[in-house]
């Protein structure tokens, strides 16, 4: 299992424990601060029928200060991620994710920093090679594509 659960590491002949009274509690650090943007979870497994409460009661952002921000509860579902909008003003390190669901099952979570990030303005512009076949006829080679370009139509 590659995802986080609260029953993760359990036998799996054994009947999980239901989450204490507080919840579950998942707590993911990310590699760098940065102030956010935006925070978007991934969940491969949620299972509706076990509890009345939002699968998520509470999200809160950690923040290298010290002033922990609860986003409150949200609901999730498996085939949409799920994307908060945050009018956040300092670096979030961290994120923790309370749930009262045992099968609960996260994949990933992306944190998102506004733009002009002190760590990303060293970073080149993607650029990217669109080939196809067959070849498109006036650049039989490709076609390189800047960032800012995000469309191309093959006239």
């Amino acid at each position: 299992v590659r995802t986080w659960s609260p029953h993760n590491g359990m036998d799996l002949r054994m009947v999980p424990p239901p989450c204490p009274l507080q919840g579950c509690m998942l707590q993911l650090e990310f590699a760098y601060p940065v102030v956010p943007d935006s925070l978007t979870v991934w969940v491969t497994f949620s299972s509706q029928e076990e509890t009345v409460l939002p699968a998520i009661h509470n999200i809160i952002l950690l923040t290298v200060a010290g002033n922990n921000l609860s986003l409150g509860p949200s609901n999730l579902f498996c085939d949409t991620p799920l994307t908060i909008k945050l009018d956040v003003h300092e670096e979030v390190y961290g994120v923790q994710f309370f749930t009262m669901e045992q099968h609960l099952e996260i994949d990933a979570t992306l944190l998102t920093s506004k733009p002009d990030c002190p760590l990303c303005r060293e970073c080149e512009p993607l650029h990217y090679q669109l080939l196809r076949q067959p070849p498109f006829v006036h650049a039989p080679q490709g076609v390189l594509l800047r960032d800012s370009m995000r469309r191309y139509v093959d006239r």
